[in-house]
């Protein structure tokens, strides 16, 4: 707890701490009075913790759970107990519920204090390894719950999801990185900008973490920003960020869209740039430490994802094959990476065409004509990439 808090407030991260706590920290069996104190002291330790954190914006909750089915209760029961083989069996009709918890029950719960919802709880499968890893090796001498960790982590190579996840961010990730690099040598010299709006002030903290000096530029029309390259070249384009898909409405001529730094980084989304204003915005992208993605078409890629449920996989990759029946899609790899990296997909997706690929035949029911039509195109691609 300490060094969790340590490093929270070292990185100013307001966040959630979950305390496993148990219902024997009000009372408990005569001979678990130790094991009850303990308990006890920790339900006590939680509240006074909320109470030292709460300006530091950390939450701290306990969760008083009952009696639970797990390697190491089993294992109690028959060292200490000389309890039968089928001792769960016999207990568990004397429960209120008529069974003991398991360990995903109390899994879903911690995931939901830490913001992570239901559905991406279930199909995120590091969230699972990650909880029952620490559930199941609680009561584990340090050899033991390191075995039990690696075991739960050999399951996620085993999943298609996180097969799916390994591809699109670190395979898949790495390509991008390449390709999508600027021009060798080429450098944004400065940097001179119009008003930029609080709404887009993203941007003027990004381009100051990156030691970019920025020149106020009143000539310039409201958040728009011009590049001067080291070759004498300027680029002017405007400025724009990911809350702009509520708008609906997207600039003429070259923009920019620069999305939140998340788990995996952040995108500076390229759309209607000529070659050289593209190359000189990548190597902004380089020194904004974003990954640079060139839309292939005169609208957003992200606005438009981002207009759909982002919490929705299906949502994500219908929204992509609508995109497709009527804009070029570019590489559809890298469609994933930045969509993912920008967070408006569902990580465990691994991006709106790779969902699309796995469930095309649950979700063909609901293509629309045009849907139809763009699969028909798109379904070569996708299968050529994954072959």
């Amino acid at each position: 707890l300490q060094r969790a808090v340590d490093v929270m407030r070292a990185q100013k991260i307001a966040g959630t701490i979950v305390n496993v706590i148990t219902v024997s920290s009000h009372g408990g069996a005569p001979y678990l009075v130790p094991y009850a104190a303990s308990k006890g002291a920790l339900a006590t330790l939680t509240r006074n913790t909320a109470n030292a954190l709460l300006r530091d914006r950390i939450r701290v909750n306990g969760l008083n759970i009952g009696w639970m089915n797990t390697p190491g209760e089993h294992a109690i029961q028959k060292r200490f107990h000389d309890a039968p083989d089928d001792w769960l069996e016999r207990a568990a009709p004397n429960q209120p519920f008529g069974r003991l918890l398991e360990p995903a029950e109390v899994a879903r719960a911690i995931a939901l204090e830490h913001g992570v919802s239901p559905t991406d709880f279930e199909l995120y499968p590091a969230y699972s390894a990650i909880v029952d890893s620490v559930l199941l090796g609680a009561r584990q001498a340090l050899a033991e719950g390191t075995d039990t960790e690696m075991r739960q982590f050999l399951r996620l190579m085993f999943s298609p999801v996180a097969g799916n996840m390994v591809r699109t961010l670190f395979l898949e990730r790495q390509r991008a990185d390449r390709e999508l690099a600027p021009p060798q040598g080429l450098r944004i010299e400065k940097v001179s900008a119009g008003p930029i709006s609080p709404a887009r002030s993203a941007w003027t903290t990004s381009l100051g973490k990156a030691k970019l000096a920025v020149d106020e530029d009143i000539t310039l029309p409201a958040d728009t920003i011009e590049l001067l390259d080291n070759r004498g070249a300027r680029h002017r384009l405007a400025a724009r960020v990911l809350a702009d898909a509520a708008g609906g409405h997207e600039p003429e001529g070259a923009f920019a869209v620069l999305t939140p730094n998340g788990p995996f980084g952040n995108v500076l989304e390229i759309v209607g740039a000529d070659d050289a204003c593209a190359a000189a915005l990548a190597a902004l992208g380089q020194r904004l430490r974003a990954l640079p993605y060139r839309t292939q078409a005169r609208t957003s890629m992200l606005l438009a994802q981002a207009s759909a449920d982002r919490d929705d996989a299906d949502a994500q990759a219908l929204a992509a094959l609508s995109r497709a029946a009527t804009t070029p899609t570019g590489d559809t790899d890298f469609y994933d990476v930045a969509a993912c990296v920008a967070g408006v997909t569902p990580l465990w997706s691994g991006g709106p065409f790779t969902h699309l690929w796995r469930e095309h035949a649950r979700l063909a029911p609901r293509f629309d004509a045009a849907q139809s039509a763009a699969w028909t195109r798109i379904e070569p691609v996708l299968r050529k990439a994954r072959t």
